[in-house]
């Protein structure tokens, strides 16, 4: 009876791994599986996007900004090539059934703007200063709003500013992503990243602002031939 009792329970065990591998989930804590989906130089930026998703959303929630109240150490960047003349506020919103961002007024010469990027990390066209900017996207139900503000502004000024900030959205259901094997995902960003000093050599400027895309324009469209790795390497630059 022992036995058999073993028996069952690997096999119950076996059937439960397949299924948890496809298990959505909504948290960071979650989002590793040693079961998980495997990570390749291909997949590696849609990967990357909703592990910055599920991160942001595990801090504060759906529909809600996380502020960086403080200018980003440069010992201490939780994104890669993060600016230090910035802040930051950044959030996961639910276009599904309609959503909006609100950005209150600044001082002319200042400096604001969003970025949205959507679930498979296409970045859309960037929005500067005050206004209500109606969202959508071309894919999922989800994008992820980054709100930068410069260092001209006093700290003082930035937090007000922030807190001026609101998001009205239609639907509170939660971005959710399947789980990922955490070794292959660490060795194919570990490889991506050894070669970012040479594409910089190489490509200069190019490689730092001419990452910009819609959905409408392949990310290969923006790259010399001979530099398609670039698209994967840039598509990751969100890490942290």
């Amino acid at each position: 009876m022992k036995k058999l009792s073993l028996s069952i329970a690997l096999g119950l065990n076996l059937i439960a791994l397949p299924t948890l591998a496809n298990t959505e989930v909504s948290t960071l804590t979650d989002y590793f599986n040693p079961v998980g989906e495997k990570t390749t130089v291909e997949n590696y930026p849609t990967l990357e996007t909703s592990r910055q998703y599920v991160k942001n959303q595990e801090l504060v929630g759906i529909n809600k900004f996380l502020h960086k109240r403080e200018l980003t150490p440069t010992d201490e960047q939780p994104v890669v090539r993060m600016n230090r003349d910035t802040y930051y506020s950044m959030a996961v919103i639910n276009v599904s059934k309609g959503a909006s961002v609100t950005l209150p007024e600044i001082p002319e010469g200042k400096y604001m703007s969003m970025e949205i990027i959507t679930e498979d990390h296409r970045i859309q066209p960037m929005k500067y200063g005050a206004g209500t900017f109606e969202l959508s996207t071309h894919t999922g139900d989800h994008v992820y709003a980054i709100i930068r503000l410069d260092a001209t502004f006093t700290k003082q000024e930035v937090h007000a500013l922030q807190d001026k900030m609101s998001i009205q959205a239609n639907s509170d259901e939660v971005f959710t992503a399947t789980q990922v094997d955490k070794a292959s995902f660490e060795s194919v960003e570990k490889s991506l990243k050894a070669e970012m000093p040479k594409v910089l050599k190489r490509d200069g400027a190019q490689a730092t602002f001419g990452m910009f895309t819609s959905q409408m324009t392949p990310l290969k469209n923006y790259l010399p031939k001979r530099n398609t790795q670039w698209a994967r390497l840039s598509a990751g630059a969100a890490r942290n």
